[in-house]
């Protein structure tokens, strides 16, 4: 990233450190990063790619963008221009377009190893590695706050007032600058998709799941070193750099597995569904009224739990004679909606999801569901009342680029505000079959 050296004298109380104030993670923790991923490939996919271009990943092109993109070389800025997608290949986009960006890197890594081309098929993948990694940093590309956000509400003590908590202090973590990862990990990379295209989507949302938890970390360090904790606060990046390494570890792997055409039956069984609750919805920090609607009021909806008329919070589980558990889903307000934009919507046939109330919402309690995609009512239930059994929905995505779908949640005639206790269970996109 774009460095300058700055020296930081602080009270005996604090840290002691020189560190490079940039965007991301220092340049050695991208080549630590991608050097640990590189790392938990199987045999095969190291004599696929080959010991000197995988060292090259993490050595010569684990910062591309970096330091070629917008010098106006062609030759290197074309590896960070996906034709038609205007992207900042450092930060959290749109799903549409970040979808249909990764899909390009991807088909590039395949047809340039497919053509022998290694060395240029890593320089694809570099970017793509990069712009996962930056996203996941504990800095502004992570950060929901501005940094004046940031200074308000964790205010700085004197010694530290001209510091950027953003740029700077997640890097007081060790003369090498290098972020603390497990040597001795034995984690095995994940397929993420047996097409470019659904590939793209988990690599997207993986990606946006980073970022926020990167959001938060970024507060934890802050208050951490501020408070003088150092071993704090290399753990915490420790943290998160491990969870990055394992995100870009399934990335290299995913791309190996496309390009090779190596796919084993019992991993694309694996991939066949893919669960709602693995994504953020687009509107999960937009409230839908300027309170939340009851029963929740301060939280619209909980991700696997749901509330009691008690406002307690308890496991999700499903009204009627089975009381059927929930092995994952939402627990949301009435009413209330979850945005997902499913990009590419090709890549995906079906969402099939089961709605109903929690059994502790007395008859008082009647909820609507509905399904909308692109903003028409595609199914719907109801009003399902407490106590009664759950129904199933089931919706056919079209087979185009994007599509939005709504989960939308509405009372019923008479229904008590504070017993409408709406559960979707299970929400999941199937495969569609591959042509």
């Amino acid at each position: 990233m774009r460095k300058e050296t700055v020296a930081w004298i602080v009270p005996a109380s604090f840290l002691l450190f020189v560190a490079p104030a940039t965007f991301g993670w220092p340049t050695d923790g991208h080549k630590h990063i991608r050097r640990w991923a590189v790392e938990r490939l199987p045999t095969w996919q190291h004599e696929f790619l080959g010991a000197d271009h995988l060292s090259a990943l993490h050595e010569r092109y684990q910062s591309i963008q970096d330091e070629h993109a917008g010098s106006g070389d062609a030759k290197w800025t074309a590896y960070c221009s996906p034709p038609g997608v205007g992207q900042r290949l450092h930060d959290i986009s749109p799903p549409a377009p970040s979808v249909e960006a990764i899909q390009w890197f991807l088909e590039r890594i395949t047809y340039h190893l497919n053509h022998q081309q290694h060395d240029e098929a890593m320089k694809y993948l570099g970017v793509l590695c990069h712009w996962n990694e930056d996203t996941a940093s504990l800095s502004a590309h992570s950060s929901l706050l501005s940094e004046t956000q940031l200074q308000a509400l964790l205010p700085s003590p004197e010694a530290l007032l001209s510091q950027n908590y953003s740029f700077g202090y997640k890097y007081a973590l060790s003369e090498s600058n290098k972020p603390d990862l497990p040597s001795a990990s034995e984690y095995r990379p994940r397929l993420l998709g047996i097409s470019a295209a659904e590939a793209a989507t988990r690599i997207y949302q993986g990606q946006r799941q980073l970022h926020l938890r990167g959001a938060g970390q970024l507060v934890r360090a802050i208050v951490a070193l501020t408070d003088g904790e150092s071993q704090k606060v290399r753990q915490i990046v420790a943290d998160q750099a491990l969870m990055t390494a394992e995100h870009v570890a399934d990335m290299i792997y995913t791309a190996s597995c496309l390009a090779a055409n190596r796919i084993g039956e019992a991993e694309a069984a694996a991939t066949e569904t893919e669960p709602l609750t693995q994504w953020l919805p687009d509107n999960a920090f937009t409230p839908t009224n300027s309170i939340h609607p009851l029963p929740y009021h301060v939280r619209s909806y909980l991700v696997n739990r749901g509330y009691d008329p008690d406002r307690n919070v308890v496991p999700l589980s499903l009204a009627g004679p089975d009381r059927s558990a929930v092995s994952f889903g939402f627990g949301v307000a009435t009413p209330h909606h979850l945005d997902f934009t499913v990009a590419p919507a090709r890549a995906w046939e079906q969402l099939e999801v089961r709605v109903g109330l929690h059994p502790s919402a007395p008859a008082t309690g009647a909820v609507i569901f509905e399904v909308l995609l692109d903003g028409q009512v595609a199914a719907h239930a109801g009003p399902l009342r407490g106590g009664q059994a759950p129904a199933v929905l089931r919706v056919a995505l079209p087979d185009r680029p994007v599509t939005t779908v709504r989960l939308r949640t509405r009372p019923g005639d008479g229904a008590v505000a504070n017993h409408n206790l709406a559960v979707w269970a299970e929400p999941q996109l199937t495969r569609r079959k591959l042509k």
